[in-house]
């Protein structure tokens, strides 16, 4: 049964909720004949109030956790820049300039930005409710037991070395099915990736260097990040992440950042305005990457030059590179925006259930391996719009989208709520005492960031491959672990 305290909490949110959508009535009610300019304010209140909903959010799961890293946490502070910065960016560009400049191929109106706007109201709702109304467990947070780095440090850390440097290798014998890793470089990133994703028998190297990454960090909770072990990490990092950034690749550089924060600071203080600080400067780094990255094989080909890429920067510098509707946020967005203005066939859930038969890399799959939500609708917009480009974009697709294609308007309420029960129970594992589960959680916080961008399919996919390269490591240790001849002479030692 719930008790008093959490009965008033659940009837403070919902006075929140109601309040909040009466407000947001009415605000609809006395804008709703106005133009351009009364929808753009709109949208901006709107914009407000889900991210008010989404701190309050935020707010209850690092009361609960005090752990800055909590899925859950990270998840909203995601969907905050994806969905309700984005908004206030379209909202404030309507109400003042009476249009929004977006790289999508066709432009919308107000009103479809409008419905967007409440499916967010919806979604945040959503996440809102279900972190009041789910019972919170009453397990008992323990400290990570002492014997996993006591009697297992080294071997956790050779493992993660080994591992990392296999994935390495691994990623340049993956591009040999393209013609070798350095001549792929010098092709158009949309190109390179085109060519990848047709060719069979891909490798899951990142799958090892992640594994590798979250047991090197496991073994290092106890070292000082200047010891020898950590400056070996170090190194492996810096070439892992020249690898990344000469492929234009800034969604596995953020993973790495993920996975290791995720697993090495745990129970750790945190200074909050160092945290902020480094968030704000990676966001305009990723941003400012993202506007030069094109220039990459152009420099590789001879074409330019590193002081080209420099001179670009320093002259067509604009603030409007660091707006959401200018850089990452705005891809995803572009499969809502398209729903809700052309319609589509329900799906009930299709594209949650092929999740599972996804799981099968193209390789193994019985057959042609069916296209998943995203991948359908790249090639759509492809086909309808860009025909004339060697390479297909791809846009990501939003998980406001896919539970609206599924479910209609009332999905889109219920599958966060879902959501929200799914980020407690991952919170929940990451706390028992057994350390391997934070393990488990590391390896699963980049899809903090990745529901945020793709569809659900490649989540889980993604997901299962990680984990399950993690539990074979993980096994393999324990077998070591458990050896005489190692116990022997660690007793020796």
């Amino acid at each position: 049964m719930l008790n008093i305290d959490t009965y008033r909490y659940l009837k403070t949110v919902l006075l929140i909720v109601l309040s909040s959508i009466i407000g947001l009535f009415s605000v609809l009610v006395g804008y709703i004949n106005e133009g351009v300019f009364g929808k753009g304010i709109i949208i901006t209140l709107l914009s407000c109030i889900n991210g008010s909903i989404l701190l309050l959010y935020m707010r209850q799961r690092l009361k609960k956790t005090a752990d800055i890293m909590d899925f859950g946490f990270i998840f909203s502070g995601f969907f905050i820049i994806y969905n309700v910065f984005l908004l206030l960016n379209v909202g404030v560009s309507f109400s003042q300039q009476g249009l929004v400049k977006t790289q999508y191929p066709i432009s919308f109106e107000a009103d479809i930005y409008i419905k967007a706007s409440l499916l967010v109201f919806l979604a945040s709702s959503g996440l809102l409710v279900g972190e009041t109304i789910f019972k919170q467990s009453n397990e008992k947070r323990y400290e990570i037991e002492k014997i996993l780095f006591n009697s297992g440090n080294n071997v956790y850390y050779v493992s993660g070395v080994l591992l990392f440097v296999i994935g390495i290798v691994l990623l340049f014998f993956d591009y040999n099915r393209i013609g070798g890793f350095f001549y792929a470089l010098k092709l158009d990133r949309g190109v390179r990736m085109d060519l990848l994703s047709q060719s069979r028998g891909n490798l899951p190297y990142s799958s090892f260097i992640f594994t590798g990454l979250a047991l090197i960090a496991f073994s290092l909770r106890r070292l000082s990040i200047k010891s020898f072990k950590s400056i070996i990490l170090m190194v492996l990092l810096a070439a892992w992440c020249t690898l990344l950034i000469i492929q234009g690749d800034r969604r596995f550089l953020l993973y790495s950042f993920l996975i290791f924060f995720t697993i090495y600071f745990y129970g750790k203080k945190i200074n909050i305005k160092r945290v902020l600080f480094s968030l704000i400067l990676l966001y305009v780094l990723f941003s400012v990457f993202q506007q030069v990255r094109y220039m990459i094989p152009l420099i590789l080909n001879g074409e330019a030059s590193i002081s080209d890429l420099v001179n670009k920067v320093q002259k067509d510098f604009n603030v409007e590179w660091l707006l959401p509707v200018s850089n990452e946020a705005a891809g995803p967005y572009f499969t809502l925006l398209w729903h809700l203005k052309f319609g589509f066939s329900t799906l009930y859930g299709y594209s949650y259930v092929m999740s599972i038969p996804n799981i099968l890399p193209r390789s193994l799959y019985p057959g042609e391996k069916p296209l998943t939500i995203a991948q359908d609708f790249a090639n759509y917009i492809h086909d309808v719009y860009y025909p004339f480009r060697s390479s297909i974009i791809g846009w990501g697709f939003s998980p406001i989208a896919e539970a609206y294609v599924n479910f209609g308007v009332a999905g889109v309420f219920i599958v966060f709520l879902l959501l929200s029960l799914l980020f407690r129970k991952i919170s929940e594992i990451k706390h028992r005492a057994n350390g391997y589960w934070i393990m488990i959680v590391g390896s699963l916080m980049p899809q903090a960031f990745n529901l945020n961008r793709i569809n659900f399919s490649s989540v889980v996919q993604e997901s299962v491959i990680n984990l399950f390269i993690l539990f074979f490591s993980v096994f393999f240790i324990h077998i070591v672990l458990n050896n005489r001849f190692y116990k022997k002479k660690r007793r020796i030692t």
